[in-house]
């Protein structure tokens, strides 16, 4: 099996804020023979996601998965599936809960294996 590497556009988040940007961006990450990413808690207008998505066209890059608050996905439902859509991803990887939202006032529980350690 071929092993691939991703990289989680979070970091870079910073350098994705207009449409000449995100190219650029993406222009670099692809330079250093990046083909897959994350696009890991990155807000996007509907303009920015469509030269998001046509930029990794172009240079041949896949969007593997997104990373998104939970709040955030069963807020803008029809949005964020509309925008999966357009950029042919359909994993979606669920963003740690803050303190404020965990169940009951606890952490989320490990697993029973990891716990008995």
């Amino acid at each position: 099996m071929e092993t691939k590497i991703s990289v989680q556009l979070y970091t870079f988040r910073g350098y994705l804020k207009t449409p000449d940007q995100i190219r650029e961006t993406l222009s670099r990450i692809k330079d250093m023979e990046i083909s897959h990413i994350e696009a890991a808690r990155i807000k996007f207008t509907r303009e920015e996601a469509a030269v998001f998505q046509d930029t990794c066209k172009r240079l041949g890059m896949t969007i593997g998965s997104t990373q998104i608050k939970y709040t955030k996905i069963m807020g803008d439902f029809d949005e964020i599936t509309e925008i999966h859509r357009l950029w042919g991803c359909s994993l979606i990887a669920v963003s740690p809960t803050a303190p404020s939202s965990r169940i009951q006032g606890s952490p989320l529980p490990r697993s029973r294996k990891a716990s008995e350690q």
